[in-house]
């Protein structure tokens, strides 16, 4: 989720008006589209006799947010404006099931639909459930944009903790309504509230990874691995204890001992991971050879700022501003002594990228592509470029 967030924020288009525009126009057409569609004299409910005119205020509400979340995309600066279109989106498919599933007893009108009153009765009254689900991803995606920053370091965990929770109590509430209909709903809800349970706790793990002690270190980062696997291993756990243990100690006796004996096996399982872990990250095998195989070949080379490439290097993937990587690397060039010809060669893929010209006309999701298009080909130029400027980063690659 981390990457996908730094990926909406690198590819923000510039802010436009057109775009504001653009948005603007198609959310009054969709709005007028879909009041045409289904009011009373439209062709959907005056066509088939069916009054569906209490889903126009979904439908609108919906589309309303949807631009305020474009429109904060747009004009509001990096995290605030993704903070505000990510708040916007989770208000927006709130309102849409609010009044969907809210009024959901009113589909009984369609005569094919009457039977199913039951199914409608529960989705009315498990609204609820599904808008705590939609806060839950929204806290969840909003804690995930600030985790970067210093300041919130240490509060990210924890709204992303809370919202993966609530997501969780979410799904077992919402199958917990359908209990009257199948019984075994709550125990599987109950499974999957388990499984997020086990994701939830994962995140204590981003307090313990730069840690200094390295048995604690190792082992924050294997929970902060993988979460499919703790969501998965949690859900596992929960069915044993809620539909197969129950089964299997009314005609084994002995089965608590076994369970015992299995958590001790992976108990230990897990502690040679972490040790294992501990060898392949902190530990140095020093009986490779002989020492004097292992002398480094130093030299000094000019370029103070040299630590601060990479920041220009992502500032030219992620925004295309080639100049300053240009002027950066050809005056680093020329003060490590490298003649003209040499220099050219080295930075021609820079000096002759071009991006591809985004069309006023274009529409969201073709903007998307050719920003992705564009980035993917900044990074190749600067790749090739890196690779023809180890002679100055590694004196060794001269020979």
């Amino acid at each position: 989720m981390e990457e996908s967030i730094q990926e909406n924020l690198q590819e923000k288009p510039k802010p436009g008006i057109g775009q504001a525009i653009r948005s603007l126009l198609f959310t009054v057409i969709a709005c007028v589209v879909v009041i045409f569609l289904l009011s009373s004299s439209g062709p959907v409910s005056g066509g088939l006799g069916l009054n569906l005119g209490f889903l126009i205020a979904a439908f609108v509400g919906y589309y309303i947010f949807r631009l305020f979340s474009r429109l904060s995309r747009i004009f509001l600066p990096s995290y605030y404006g993704l903070a505000a279109a990510y708040i916007f989106n989770g208000l927006a498919f709130s309102f849409f099931f609010y009044h969907l599933l809210g009024k959901a007893m009113l589909f009984t009108r369609i005569p094919t639909l009457e039977g199913l009153g039951w199914l409608f009765s529960t989705l009315s009254s498990a609204t609820g459930y599904v808008i705590l689900f939609i806060s839950g991803c929204a806290l969840s995606k909003l804690a995930g944009l600030f985790s970067e920053l210093p300041w919130e370091r240490q509060v990210y965990p924890l709204g992303n903790a809370l919202g993966q929770f609530l997501i969780g109590l979410s799904m077992w509430q919402f199958l917990a309504a359908f209990s009257g209909s199948w019984a075994p709903m709550n125990r599987v809800g109950l499974v999957l509230f388990a499984g997020m349970l086990a994701v939830s706790l994962s995140n204590i793990g981003v307090y313990g990874e730069r840690l200094k002690n390295p048995f604690i270190a190792d082992a924050s980062r294997w929970l902060r691995q993988s979460q499919e696997m703790k969501f998965i291993l949690g859900a596992l756990i929960a069915a044993y204890i809620i539909f197969i243990r129950p089964a299997i100690v009314g005609v084994f006796r002995y089965a608590p001992l076994i369970e015992w004996v299995l958590v001790c096996i992976a108990a230990w399982r897990l502690f040679k991971g972490i040790k294992s872990g501990l060898k392949t990250h902190c530990a140095v095998i020093l009986q490779e050879a002989d020492w004097r195989k292992h002398v480094q070949q130093i030299a000094d080379r000019q370029g103070v700022d040299f630590i601060h490439l990479g920041d220009i290097q992502q500032h030219f993937v992620s925004q295309g501003d080639r100049d300053s990587l240009l002027i950066y690397l050809t005056l680093l060039l020329n003060d490590n002594g490298l003649p003209v010809a040499e220099i050219d060669r080295i930075l021609h893929p820079l000096i002759n990228h071009k991006d591809t010209k985004m069309p006023w006309f274009a529409f969201g999701w073709e903007q998307q592509r050719i920003l992705k298009q564009n980035q993917k080909e900044r990074q190749r130029i600067l790749d090739e470029v890196m690779e023809n400027l180890k002679v100055i980063a590694y004196p060794a690659y001269q020979r």
